[in-house]
């Protein structure tokens, strides 16, 4: 044999530049693939963290009611510095022996991982139809009169797409639509996605 000639082992031990290039573009082509994938996966897991926030919520609700001759707590619709109609504290506050809040005045309970504005400005993603405070929701007038069942009454949900004025500023802030699917509260304690996109 002579002695320039390669032999068929040397010539196969290693990739071609060819090869490499179509491997990497294989493995480009399979992250390019997966990508959307894993997009779709940490929106479900943020959804369903956020359900699981509601249905907590909803629980601290019903032990609430049990201590308190099922009387809805009184509470503000949102807490400061987001101003509200109403002057009772905010929720988080009022339901702080069902859900304890820890040394820093918090509990990841009530931050939907989809917010990244209020919770840190307030201690609450959600907000409170807090015109069912102090009383039976079986009481409420909108229940009462049969234009909503318990089970149809959202008490508790997400608070953005909204504009919200904030204490001691002069314009009011804009908060996004955060979701086409939002989560809410019901009265009945069961957590329901509704559809914003029509």
């Amino acid at each position: 044999m002579p002695l320039n000639t390669p032999s068929k082992r040397s010539r196969s031990a290693g990739f071609t530049l060819i090869e490499l290039l179509v491997v990497i573009s294989i493995i480009g082509i399979l992250i390019g693939l997966l990508l959307p994938v894993l997009g779709n996966i940490r929106k479900d897991t943020r959804k369903v963290t956020c359900a699981s926030n509601m249905r907590q919520i909803g629980l601290a609700f019903e032990a609430f009611k049990i201590d308190n001759k099922e009387l809805m707590p009184v509470a503000r619709y949102m807490p400061p510095p987001l101003l509200s109609a109403d002057t009772d504290p905010p929720l988080h506050v009022a339901l702080e022996d069902q859900l304890p809040l820890d040394g820093n005045g918090i509990n990841a309970v009530w931050k939907c991982p989809d917010d990244d504005l209020v919770f840190d400005l307030s201690g609450s993603s959600y907000d409170y139809i807090s015109a069912v405070g102090g009383q039976r929701l079986s009481d409420f007038f909108l229940i009462r009169m049969g234009v909503f069942s318990e089970s149809q009454m959202v008490i508790s949900r997400d608070f953005d797409n909204a504009s919200v004025d904030i204490e001691d500023q002069d314009e009011p802030l804009e908060l996004p639509a955060r979701h086409l699917r939002r989560n809410n509260l019901w009265g009945d304690g069961h957590v329901g996605v509704v559809n914003l996109d029509g």
